[in-house]
């Protein structure tokens, strides 16, 4: 299983949810080893607990990893940025499944075809997500669904 952050594919990096996108090759930044260790250090989080994950992160990443399942970690409200990482990992909208926090975020997704479910932070409760497939407090809600 490979576990992508799509803020960092190929040789380019998206900065949070701006939607900005630099080649980091004119920075001479190898993206690869940045997000090797973006992902060590965010899986060595939380492992510690140093960082604590929502309800159901930690259960949604095993499943994926279990099921051989790519995670795409995509913090933005782009629907450009959906369809680079669509192209780059060669998948079709419709097989995707996108977890947002953000009506924004939302909106990005379902704008690029991407199914959306719904995860409200405690910012971002009051917000609406009438697009969403279903709204969670807890990602292992989706153990009934999947």
């Amino acid at each position: 299983m490979r576990i992508l952050h799509s803020h960092i594919i190929s040789q380019y990096i998206l900065f949070g949810g701006i939607g900005t996108i630099v080649n980091t090759s004119s920075l001479g930044v190898d993206a690869g080893q940045v997000h090797q260790l973006i992902t060590t250090l965010f899986n060595q989080a939380l492992e510690s607990g140093s960082v604590t994950a929502r309800p159901g992160v930690k259960w949604i990443r095993d499943y994926a990893q279990q099921n051989d399942i790519k995670l795409v970690f995509a913090s933005t409200t782009s629907r450009d940025v959906y369809h680079y990482c669509l192209d780059i990992l060669q998948l079709d909208a419709s097989d995707c499944l996108a977890i947002k926090d953000s009506n924004s975020g939302l909106l990005a997704a379902h704008s690029a075809s991407v199914k959306c479910v719904a995860f409200p932070n405690e910012f971002t409760m009051q917000q609406s997500y009438e697009q969403a497939l279903i709204q969670v407090d807890d990602l292992h809600q989706l153990n009934a669904k999947i």
